[in-house]
């Protein structure tokens, strides 16, 4: 009687998982919803992987299904959340706050600016990834204590012991391939953001040092300012000093 309850349970959760995902397709086709940034790419990801066999990989289709319609439900509550004029309006007063940081702080301050407005955005990115990636862990995890118990000659061993062991590892066998195509495919979106971020931190970094952008305007543009630039490289010790001089004349200008 459990047996036939939980089998019913399930079939019942997986039901309601296919019929979500069937509705969230026919309301993106026939209405143009707002997703927060990344969401069209997640909700696309999701599909990819909920048809079992991304890439000739089969996969457990019911396990698919399930971390798949978690994931779009979590776009869709997102959507929702990006889609109230309180959240358009505190986004465009942030991104008007960036661009008037300019003048006042410089570029460094606008970047910088904009780097913490990316991190913010995408925010579901990489809690989908760190979930999916603490799933993994823990199967990794649990896998390998069931492979120790299986192999171990200890004189404690028991029947049962084994037994629970070895009929455990064969669904979480099958099981973990799904999870691990969610958190790779995860992984490759996170990685994108956090490239993104990533640039623009640089980008912030490398305007702060006057003299490197003045040495990169100088070397693009060798005409636009006339006269003697030095620049100057000195050992941590002190002793050895390298001076290189970069020299344009008024009468180059002339030639134009």
């Amino acid at each position: 009687g459990e047996k036939n309850n939980g089998g019913a349970f399930g079939s019942f959760f997986l039901f309601r998982l296919g019929r979500f995902a069937a509705a969230t397709r026919r309301n993106r086709q026939s209405a143009k919803i707002r997703t927060p940034p990344l969401g069209d790419l997640i909700r696309d990801n999701a599909e990819w992987l909920m048809r079992g066999s991304p890439l000739g990989v089969k996969l457990h289709a019911p396990l698919a299904r399930a971390l798949g319609a978690a994931a779009m439900l979590l776009v869709e509550a997102l959507g929702s959340v990006v889609s109230s004029r309180p959240f358009r309006r505190g986004i465009r007063f942030c991104v008007s706050v960036v661009a008037r940081a300019g003048p006042l702080g410089g570029a460094s301050l606008s970047l910088a600016l904009a780097a913490d407005l990316t991190t913010f955005l995408t925010t579901h990115v990489a809690a989908l990834h760190v979930y999916s990636s603490l799933l993994v862990t823990a199967q990794w995890h649990f896998g390998k204590k069931l492979v120790a118990v299986v192999a171990s000659r200890h004189e404690k061993k028991t029947v049962h012991s084994s037994t629970f062991s070895v009929l455990a590892l064969t669904p979480l066998g099958l099981l973990f391939p799904t999870t691990l195509a969610f958190y790779l495919s995860y992984l490759a979106i996170h990685a994108f953001t956090v490239f993104a971020r990533a640039s623009l931190v640089f980008s912030a970094a490398a305007a702060q040092h006057a003299p490197l952008e003045a040495v990169v305007v100088r070397l693009t543009h060798p005409k636009a300012f006339p006269g003697e630039t030095e620049v100057r490289r000195i050992d941590s010790g002190g002793a050895k000093t390298k001076t290189m001089t970069m020299t344009t004349n008024d009468d180059d200008d002339d030639d134009d």
